[in-house]
C-alpha cells in the first residue's frame, strides 16, 4: 500500500496561524486543536502540552492557565490535554467547586 501525506490547509488570516483559532496574541494557543496538533508535532517532533501552548504568553497568563487546569485536573506537561474530563458538564461541574 503506498504511504499518503495529509494535508491541512492553512487557517483564514484572521485567525492565529499556528493553532487557527481567534486569539490574542499574547493569549495561550489552543492545545486542542487539530490544525496545532499537527503545526506543533511538524515543528517539534512531538504532540504538543498545555505548557507548550502557554510557553509564549506573560508569566501571569501562565499561572492564570496553570491554576485552571490544575482545578480541572489536567496536567499542563502531559500530551493527554483533558485528562479525565469526559464532557463539558465535568468542566462545569468542578469550576463549580
Amino acid at each position: 500500500m503506498k504511504s499518503q501525506k495529509l494535508t491541512i490547509l492553512p487557517p483564514a488570516q484572521h485567525l492565529c496561524q499556528k493553532c487557527a483559532v481567534a486569539h490574542g496574541e499574547m493569549e495561550a494557543h489552543n492545545a486542542q486543536s487539530l490544525y496545532y496538533a499537527f503545526w506543533f508535532n511538524e515543528q517539534h517532533g512531538r504532540s504538543p502540552t498545555w505548557r507548550d501552548a502557554i510557553a509564549h504568553c506573560p508569566d501571569d497568563i501562565k499561572e492564570t492557565w496553570a491554576k485552571y487546569l490544575s482545578k480541572l485536573g489536567v496536567d499542563l506537561h502531559s500530551t493527554n490535554l483533558t485528562g479525565e474530563l469526559k464532557s463539558q458538564s465535568d468542566v462545569n461541574h468542578l469550576l463549580a467547586d
